[in-house]
């Protein structure tokens, strides 16, 4: 008759292998140690893993915090306008405001050492054709902000507060 024999597997260190490659790491990746370390020692000598500490250690205190602001009626409308105003300057071809802002540059660069112009020349510039054809987009924004501002009441309407504490 056959007994049945009890078979316990010998334990064996999973880790082991890692061990070994954690050993043999330093070696081969000494460069990149050495750009880890002189990164950690910058953000230790501007303070920011101070701050990150404290952050941490005062998570919730933060995250109450940040949850507060963010439900808060004006950083919503400011988030919303901001997203408004990246939809227009997206709209503007990307040549035409390096052109804006090269002639603003070299105006201002000008303007150090240059007499500024008389309010005959400055009313010229204004009257002509490309001047009115920005000054004319200018009055529209100008005119609907107008609308909008005679449209809306004294106070904006509340928005109703859900938060994750009153759902």
């Amino acid at each position: 008759m056959a007994y049945a024999i009890d078979f316990i597997p010998p334990e064996r260190n999973t880790k082991e292998p890692l061990y070994a490659q954690l050993k043999d790491a330093p070696g081969q990746h000494v460069e990149a140690l050495l750009e880890i370390y002189a990164i950690i020692q910058l953000l230790h000598d501007k303070g920011i893993l101070d701050l990150v500490k404290g952050a941490l250690g005062s998570g919730e205190k933060v995250l109450g915090v940040v949850t507060e602001t963010m439900e808060n009626d004006e950083f919503i409308r400011i988030l919303r306008n901001f997203v408004i105003l990246l939809k227009l300057a997206g709209s503007f071809e990307p040549e035409a405001m390096e052109g804006v802002l090269k002639a603003v540059t070299v105006h201002v660069q000008n303007s150090k050492t240059k007499k500024p112009d008389g309010i005959v020349q400055i009313i010229r510039k204004f009257s002509s054709e490309d001047s009115r054809r920005a000054l004319e987009s200018l009055a529209i924004a100008t005119e609907s902000w107008g609308q909008q501002i005679k449209k809306s009441d004294s106070k904006p309407a509340a928005r109703k507060r859900i938060s994750r504490h009153s759902a």
